[in-house]
């Protein structure tokens, strides 16, 4: 994190009518509270991580020992586990979609390329204004 001083030399308010005025101080208990929030989503993160691979191995041992015992339901305290098939589909990649397409007995490589191409260039494009975090270690 940048030094006070550091931040005091490139710090500018721009007073303009149509944005607020932000002082010194502001910037950097803002930036202090921002990086501690960030420390502390970093630290529920790894745990969060932990438990769902924890979770993840206990779930495929549960779903082994259902299908022996050709279980559907269990009945706990609060609810009940089911045990579902389902299918779903995979995501769509561009090279994905590109293989696709030229299996299709009708389109020409071009006719491909071009579908390809104008999927890709005409899918919804939005904007996020975003602050990130480098660490250096």
């Amino acid at each position: 994190m940048k030094a006070e001083t550091e931040i005091d030399a490139e710090f500018e308010t721009e007073t303009d009518d149509s944005t607020p005025e932000y002082t010194k101080q502001d910037l950097i208990q803002t930036v202090k509270k921002w990086v501690h929030l960030d420390n502390q989503i970093k630290q529920v993160s790894t745990m969060l991580k932990t438990l769902r691979n924890q979770k993840k191995e206990h779930n495929e041992v549960m779903i082994n020992m259902m299908k022996a015992s050709k279980i559907d339901n269990l009945e706990i305290k609060d609810g009940q586990i089911q045990y579902k098939k389902y299918t779903k589909r995979e995501s769509l990649t561009q090279k994905k979609l590109l293989h696709i397409l030229s299996h299709h007995p009708q389109l020409q490589s071009e006719q491909v390329k071009m579908l390809n191409d104008y999927v890709y260039e005409n899918r919804k494009v939005v904007e996020k204004d975003a602050v990130v975090r480098k660490m250096f270690s």
